[in-house]
Order: structure tokens, then sequence, then C-alpha cells
């Protein structure tokens, strides 16, 4: 749901999400079920960053050159 929000927010219509990243996301916050992933952890599931990156704005990752 953080993803479809993030890409909504952004109207982004298309991204490629790696499952395997977005599994590990979830079960490494399993423990803490109050905390949400940052917006960098779930950029980084995408496996189309570059497409991605053009049109989302998340400040942190805006002077990193990404």
């Amino acid at each position: 749901m953080l993803l479809e929000k993030l890409l909504k927010n952004a109207d982004i219509e298309m991204a490629y999400v790696d499952g395997r990243r977005v599994a590990a996301l979830c079960y490494g916050t399993e423990i803490d079920l109050n905390s949400k992933p940052t917006h960098e952890e779930l950029f980084d599931c995408f496996t189309n960053k570059d497409e991605v990156s053009s049109k989302i704005r998340i400040p942190s990752l805006m002077f990193k050159g990404i």
C-alpha cells in the first residue's frame, strides 16, 4: 500500500518492483509493527530506478544524483 501511495503521489503510471526486496523490507520491520519504511527504503525496491527517479521527489535522494 505504501509503494502504491508513493507512486500515485508522484503520478507514476508504471514501475517495476523487486518482490524479494519488498519481502526483505517487510521482514525487517516485522519486529516493530509501528514503524513504517522510509521513502528511501521503498525507492530501493524499484528495479527501474532511473525512470522512477526522474519523476519522484524524495528530498534526501534529490541531492545524491540518483
